[in-house]
């Protein structure tokens, strides 16, 4: 099996919000009124400066849910753009669009929190209560729906049952369990982060800006304050998971924290049983 060489590299979030200083919402617009122009010394990255950065930004997905133009506005005045322009100046956002990014930012963020909290129940509500796309066979989970949405900058979130083999027969895997449940979570939010990912530019520099600096980093720069809240989550909460695979034989499923060796409860006694029977096999050939 062919398996790829990781390398360890620099990465650092490239951002500098230009706060907007006067903001007016028209019809389901918001728009930019008049920018604040910061100089030089007042240029700053929320990524770097406030570690829950990324909460205060999905915690906003109520403000427009709400319709709270008051906490919208202010936070305009602070970080500028999410980064979803609705015309080519890119001083206008959308209402909709914006609000239906940020609550796919937090269904993405609230699936891997729980998968690494182990909390089976919130999970299964999200799964259960997620509808079933009919043109597929077996059908997918909608976890959270895509470009339908009108929102091209975001991926959707889904679960997609995929086959494996075991004694030479086909299965689809669906969770019936909840370790079964916390792979399809993870799986479906991994795609989904792989999918916006694609979005984002990457531009390697040196860590001082200067020629002749000791190591090269790569900057992801962040266009509006989804990406860079986005990015900080990820690099935060879900880059340092350490995922393996399930040391059961045939089983491609990942081992996700607390769990060392096997996927689930399932593979580990399943491994058990099959070890046993080969430790018998073996026992008998050395006395034949």
């Amino acid at each position: 099996m062919y398996t790829e060489r990781l390398f360890t590299l620099y990465g650092a979030i490239g951002y500098v919000p230009t706060p907007w200083e006067e903001v007016a919402f028209e019809d389901g617009i918001i728009r930019l009124v008049r920018p604040r122009y910061l100089r030089p010394e007042e240029l700053w990255n929320p990524a770097d400066r406030e570690p829950g950065f990324w909460r205060a930004v999905r915690s906003m997905a109520f403000r427009f849910r709400d319709g709270d133009q008051g906490a919208v506005r202010e936070f305009y005045q602070r970080y500028g753009a999410f980064g979803f322009p609705a015309d080519r100046s890119e001083r206008t956002e959308r209402w909709d669009t914006v609000a239906t990014a940020l609550d796919w930012f937090r269904v993405l963020t609230l699936i891997i929190e729980w998968v690494k909290q182990q909390k089976a129940g919130p999970l299964w509500d999200l799964f259960r209560s997620a509808p079933r796309r009919t043109d597929q066979e077996p059908a997918s989970v909608t976890l959270f729906p895509g470009p339908s949405a009108g929102v091209y900058h975001v991926p959707g979130i889904y679960f997609v049952p995929w086959p494996f083999v075991r004694r030479r027969q086909v299965y689809w895997f669906h969770p019936s369990t909840d370790d079964e449940l916390y792979i399809a979570a993870w799986r479906a939010a991994v795609d989904a982060v792989r999918g916006y990912m694609q979005k984002v530019v990457i531009v390697p520099r040196t860590q001082d800006g200067r020629a002749g600096s000791p190591a090269v980093t790569f900057s992801f720069i962040a266009k509006g304050a989804l990406q860079a809240a986005f990015l900080q989550w990820f690099f935060q909460e879900m880059a340092p998971v350490n995922v393996t695979k399930c040391e059961a034989e045939g089983c491609p499923n990942p081992v996700l924290p607390p769990r060392e060796r096997f996927c689930s409860e399932t593979c580990r006694q399943r491994e058990k049983k099959r070890r046993q029977r080969a430790r018998a096999r073996a026992g008998g050939e050395e006395t034949a």
